[in-house]
């Protein structure tokens, strides 16, 4: 009894480690106004615009990095994006409206998540927000 205890209490706390682990904060500029979420295998960020503007930015920054477009559906306030990449890589571009003035866009490149390529998308999309 005592042996399976011990067993689950390391599992959890492996668990909870992996967890702190697979998660950490990006910063796109210095005065911390722009940050994403890396966790696990999807990158979360909140753009300036509505759905409208976040959609045609992605899609701008989509042509930029040579992505080919699988499927795009838009509504009022959501859009997704669902991307071929290089290698045959899935990526998924989820874009929610918080609010009027900002947007959040989530994307998963690949099964396992590709964090550098994920964070030249976001940046991308940021860039072309900002035009």
């Amino acid at each position: 009894m005592r042996r399976l205890r011990l067993l689950a209490q390391t599992a959890a706390a492996s668990a909870a480690l992996l967890a702190l682990a697979a998660c950490s904060t990006i910063r796109f500029d210095n005065d911390g106004r722009h940050t994403a979420v890396w966790q696990l295998r999807t990158l979360s960020g909140l753009v300036n615009g509505n759905n409208d503007a976040a959609f045609a930015a992605a899609e701008k920054a989509v042509r930029q990095l040579d992505l080919y477009t699988v499927s795009s559906a838009k509504e009022q306030f959501s859009s997704k994006l669902v991307l071929r990449a290089p290698g045959d890589k899935r990526v998924t571009v989820a874009i929610a409206e918080t609010n009027s003035l900002q947007t959040r866009v989530d994307i998963t490149w690949g099964a396992a998540g590709n964090r550098t390529a994920s964070v030249a998308l976001y940046e991308a999309i940021l860039k072309n927000t900002a035009n």
